[in-house]
C-alpha cells in the first residue's frame, strides 16, 4: 500500500544528491557545493516534502495495520 509512496521518498532523495547540485558552490569543491545546496534547499530528512512524505507512510501503514487487526477478529 505505501509503495508509491516510498517511490517519492526514493525520488526525493535524488534531488539531494550531489550530481543534482549543478549551479550550487561553482566557485568551489565538492564541500562548497554541498554546503550552499543546504544552504538554499536544506538538508534531506528536514525538508517539508520528505518530512510530508514519511508522514504519509506512517498513517497509511497505521491504518493499514488497524485494519488487518479488526479484520483478524472477524474470523
Amino acid at each position: 500500500m505505501v509503495d508509491l509512496d516510498k517511490m517519492l521518498y526514493n525520488d526525493a532523495r535524488k534531488e539531494f544528491t550531489l550530481s543534482s547540485m549543478t549551479g550550487f558552490g561553482i566557485d568551489g569543491g565538492d564541500e562548497e557545493k554541498r554546503q550552499d545546496f543546504e544552504q538554499v534547499r536544506g538538508e534531506f530528512e528536514s525538508n517539508s516534502v520528505v518530512a510530508a512524505i514519511q508522514d504519509h507512510i506512517k498513517q497509511k501503514t497505521a491504518l493499514g495495520d488497524g485494519l488487518i487487526k479488526r479484520v483478524a477478529t472477524l474470523r
